[in-house]
């Protein structure tokens, strides 16, 4: 018997694609330009590729939403989720203490 492939299944693995394919990216490109703006091209590719892990990670959420609480799949939802928001408040943080303390 085959098991039907649920939308949070699918879900899933374009999340798992999309965060994967952030560090690939950064892995495998050539830094470009020079001075200052040289590996910009990197960053700005991991962080775009995070961005749509984020967006992807939001639906999952709002799709384990639905789901019975404290199951098991129910919590997985979460991580992709908190694997986006953390970096991103950690990133924040960052810069408001570097801005911060330049006086």
């Amino acid at each position: 018997m085959f098991r039907s492939i649920s939308i949070l299944h699918v879900l899933l693995a374009l999340w798992v694609i999309a965060y994967a394919a952030s560090f690939v990216f950064y892995l495998v490109t050539a830094p470009s330009d020079f001075g200052f703006t040289r590996g910009l091209n990197r960053v700005m590719g991991f962080l775009g590729w995070q961005v749509l892990a984020g967006f992807v990670s939001v639906f999952i959420w709002v799709k384990g939403r639905r789901l019975t609480p404290g199951s098991v799949i129910r919590r997985i939802t979460w991580l992709p989720l908190i694997l986006f928001v953390v970096p991103f408040l950690a990133l924040i943080a960052a810069l408001t203490w570097a801005v911060a303390t330049s006086g």
